[in-house]
Order: structure tokens, then C-alpha cells, then sequence
């Protein structure tokens, strides 16, 4: 019979971020880049947390600002603070966050379920949290973040189509 060999789960990788005094972290696996913010083209009729888009060589990028999405008051102003671009199913989508503070490795033993209600944010956007250095890290779980954001916007299209009224020619014979 062969032997079964155990793999301890490797250490995970987070880009570290703040948003509102809190800590978050995201998987580095889908972090692609973090940019300065830059002129966005507003997108008429989306949801308030949905800041714009962005031409980031060539490809468009609506930027979400996080702050706003989980209902938190935001505490920088826009143009101060930072875009983390992730990629969720091939789809890239920038997060607006107070400032990134680097990349940190953690250990998946220490990650704790995510508790019952943390500040207003539904436990369905975390994937855990971490005590690190006497301070809260919530991990987000950028998937949900992601499926999330496309439900609303095709719902939004659904709801423009119900809306649009149909006008009926007159009969000219």
C-alpha cells in the first residue's frame, strides 16, 4: 500500500491594505497591480460606490471605491487615496482604498472564521480574519466582492428594460 503524504497548507499571501482605520487583506493571487488614482469617466446610473472607469493601457477598469460599498464613512479623500487592480475570472476591477500597506504572510492556522457582524459589513465579503500585531486583519473574500458587483449590474440592466416603454406606431392605412 503507498503512503499517504501530508502537505501542511503553505503559508498565504496578503496585500495589506487600510480602508477607514480597519485592516483588510486580499489573496496576492488575484492582486495584478496598485496605482495612483486617475481621471474616471462616470458612468451614469450606477450604484453610488461605483466611482467610474478607468483606461489603464487599453483595457477599461470600473473602479469600486470599498469605503463607500461596505458603508463606511470615508475618512481621505478621493484623489489621496490608492487603487488596488484585481482580477476575478479573467474580469479586472480596481479597488479604492485608503493606502496600501505591503504584503504579509500568514499563516492559514491562524485564520479565524469571520464573527457574526463586523461594522456594518456582511460576513459573506470576508473569508477570515487574523489577529496581527494586536490588531484585526479581515481577509476579504474578493470572489464574492466580484460576483457581487456583476448580479447588481445585470440586474440594473434588467430593471432599465422593464423600465423602457414601448410606443406603438399608428396604423396609417
Amino acid at each position: 500500500m503507498p503512503e499517504i503524504i501530508s502537505f501542511k497548507e503553505k503559508e498565504k499571501q496578503v496585500v495589506i491594505f487600510e480602508l477607514v482605520n480597519q485592516i483588510y487583506g486580499v489573496d496576492i493571487n488575484h492582486v495584478l497591480e496598485i496605482i495612483r488614482p486617475q481621471a474616471m469617466t462616470v458612468i451614469p446610473g450606477s450604484p453610488d460606490y461605483v466611482e467610474g472607469i478607468i483606461n489603464l493601457r487599453g483595457q477599461i477598469i470600473p473602479i469600486i471605491d470599498l469605503a463607500k460599498r461596505f458603508d463606511l464613512q470615508a475618512s481621505i479623500e478621493t484623489k489621496a487615496r490608492i487603487i488596488v487592480v484585481v482580477e476575478v475570472e479573467n474580469i479586472k476591477l480596481g479597488m479604492l482604498v485608503d493606502r496600501v500597506l505591503g504584503v504579509q504572510k500568514i499563516d492559514p492556522a491562524l485564520i479565524q472564521p469571520p464573527p457574526v457582524l463586523i461594522e456594518g459589513i456582511n460576513t459573506q465579503y470576508l473569508t477570515g480574519t487574523v489577529l496581527m500585531n494586536k490588531q484585526l486583519l479581515i481577509l476579504l473574500n474578493i470572489n464574492f466582492v466580484y460576483e457581487e458587483q456583476k448580479r447588481e449590474f445585470l440586474s440594473s440592466l434588467k430593471e432599465e428594460d422593464s423600465n423602457e416603454k414601448t410606443i406603438e406606431k399608428p396604423n396609417l392605412a
